[in-house]
């Protein structure tokens, strides 16, 4: 990561291919942070509100963690598509 941060600070170009990493890095990095949501004590336990099972809480954070970056990755790529310069709206 360091290498690759480094040229990026003092604003030399890559290519693009250096950014390449394995898909299962980011299938797991998502649904690690979707499990560590769901751990979060304060979701499960008791504060008043009728406690959820684990199991629920777990696979709802799962599932809402993926939509939203599923929805992320849409209107990124539906941005990217657009042509022009990333930067400028409107115009």
């Amino acid at each position: 990561m360091f290498p690759t941060a480094f040229p990026l600070f003092f604003s030399r170009k890559l290519p693009f291919s250096r950014f390449d990493f394995p898909r299962w890095q980011s299938v797991l990095a998502v649904t690690l942070i979707g499990v560590l949501i769901g751990l979060d004590p304060s979701l499960w336990s008791g504060s008043g509100m009728p406690v959820v099972p684990l199991w629920l809480t777990l696979s709802g954070t799962l599932l809402s963690t993926w939509v939203g970056f599923l929805v992320i990755v849409l209107i990124l790529r539906w941005w990217m598509r657009r042509g022009g310069r990333w930067d400028v709206i409107g115009h």
